[in-house]
């Protein structure tokens, strides 16, 4: 067991991208003729942990990869971020994760997810990590490793008084009530919430009672994305929900956006602990509308020198 030291863990999955571009997403049964295809490295655990890292914060990946080229190149994409891999470990036992990403020239997009190594991060994995976990400021999970596991770290986190933020995307049917009231702050985009709570949610007013119904399950704070409106949240502080927009911008690729946004948050968290819930998240609202205006995951996040110096006045 080794012990990292790391304002940020990220409990989560690994990815390689395969991302083809075409003007239109295709009907069911419908082929459609693409324009740009590229590889790149996602999923949300990386892509979260990277884009805290690219802000300045000293991060740490807990997270599962196969013993084949993706795992190994993606070893090496971690470390030039700056990223801690100390807790990434390789199976032979399934390929690294891979992503089908579809992009279309208004930037939305269509994903398949086959997770691979990634279901295979156990309770175990974290444990081996317990010191490094139990000695940062965030711990951030989502929900592309198995329930389980997720339940371990932010367990493990809560014990030592870590912040935690659980990040659920995708949202499983089977999810435990747990991960509530294990979570200091649960996110989700407004499909997750419909998912989630059974109702519509598809405008700002219904993303608001979405929050009011999240928080009433046990979180310290629910928010709910909600794209180029911003986000909408909820707390005991703001009981009656907070809606923060987002700057107007021309989206190319809004792949990684919910990923800029809450591996953002996470740094505010983490090295402006003093900020408030709305201004942590108006910055967070920040960094992901720059993100969106670049293809990809990892490439699209921001530096901290490609932003306004007063995103990261305290």
């Amino acid at each position: 067991m080794c012990s990292i030291s790391a304002q940020i863990v990220t409990v989560g999955s690994c990815m390689r991208d395969m991302t083809s571009f075409t003007g239109r997403l295709p009907k069911a049964g419908e082929t459609v003729q693409g324009r740009r295809f590229q590889m790149g490295f996602g999923g949300k655990g990386a892509n979260q942990c990277v884009a805290a890292a690219k802000l300045g914060a000293s991060t740490a990946l807990v997270a599962k990869l196969g013993d084949d080229s993706h795992g190994r190149s993606y070893v090496d994409e971690l470390r030039a971020h700056g990223v801690s891999v100390g807790h990434v470990s390789f199976t032979g036992d399934s390929h690294t994760g891979i992503a089908s990403i579809l992009v279309d020239d208004d930037g939305r997009n269509c994903i398949v997810v086959m997770s691979g190594a990634n279901a295979l991060l156990s309770p175990g994995d974290v444990s081996k990590a317990g010191e490094t976990i139990a000695r940062c400021s965030v711990l951030v999970c989502q929900g592309e490793i198995p329930a389980e596991t997720n339940l371990a770290a932010l367990s493990l986190a809560k014990r030592h008084g870590v912040r935690t933020v659980f990040n659920c995307a995708p949202v499983t049917p089977d999810l435990p009530p747990e991960l509530f009231s294990l979570s200091d702050v649960f996110c989700v985009n407004e499909t997750e919430a419909e998912t989630i709570l059974g109702v519509g949610v598809s405008d700002v007013d219904e993303a608001t009672i979405g929050a009011k119904l999240l928080l009433e399950r046990g979180c310290g704070v629910a928010i709910v994305t909600l794209g180029d409106k911003g986000a909408v949240f909820a707390s005991k502080e703001s009981p009656d929900g907070v809606l923060v927009p987002c700057p107007v911008v021309r989206a190319v690729d809004t792949t990684g956006a919910g990923d800029a946004f809450v591996g953002s948050m996470c740094y505010f968290l983490a090295v402006h602990p003093l900020l408030s819930m709305e201004t942590a998240i108006r910055r967070s609202c920040h960094v992901a509308s720059v993100s969106v205006q670049k293809p990809g995951t990892h490439g699209s996040f921001p530096f901290r020198r490609d932003l306004s110096p007063e995103l990261f006045l305290s």
